[in-house]
């Protein structure tokens, strides 16, 4: 009797354990808010949220102005990645505007834009759309075929569904300048 009590006990008592997976998620970059006159920006698609990365080969994606001027942004590639990610480069098709600010815009309005195109930031504890500020500068460099890479670490962080890792590099000969690596 009291191995049944305490077998009914524990078969109550205990709480499945369930991690909470996210199954939409964009990641955008530059990360940085303020970008050069011809930067370059990665849209970043994780699960469902790949469908929305597909259709920039037919749908169009913009930078919208606070005075309302749109500029395109042109698909340079999508990158088709392992762990259910994919990415989509562009650069604008005109230079930008200096001291401006730009939120991204998709030509195709979806229920899902306001979720897709927005962040959440944690130390205001809300989301907020994606913007970026333009500064003066023009990043002019061509790429240095000649840039040393060093490898520095891996950082790998575990959650309850995936971890997330990154391979960390020194730049040695230019680390400054705004450089995209494909890898």
């Amino acid at each position: 009797m009291k191995k049944i009590l305490i077998l009914l006990i524990l078969i109550f008592s205990i709480n499945p354990s369930i991690a909470k997976c996210s199954m939409i998620g964009m990641s955008f970059f530059p990360e940085t808010k303020e970008i050069s006159l011809n930067s370059m920006f990665i849209i970043q698609g994780y699960a469902f949220s790949q469908k929305t990365i597909k259709s920039f080969k037919e749908n169009k994606v913009y930078l919208k102005s606070e005075n309302g001027e749109f500029v395109e942004l042109n698909l340079q590639e999508i990158l088709i990645g392992q762990k259910k990610l994919s990415q989509a480069i562009f650069c604008p098709a005109t230079e930008l505007k200096p001291n401006t600010k730009y939120h991204l815009k998709f030509s195709e309005n979806n229920e899902n834009e306001t979720d897709e195109t927005s962040i959440y930031e944690l130390d205001k504890k809300e989301s907020e759309k994606v913007y970026w500020i333009t500064t003066n500068n023009k990043s002019v460099e061509s790429l240095n075929s000649d840039i040393t890479l060093e490898f520095e670490k891996t950082q790998i962080t575990h959650y309850g569904c995936d971890p997330e890792a990154y391979a960390i590099f020194n730049i040695k000969n230019n680390p400054d300048s705004e450089i995209w690596y494909k890898t």
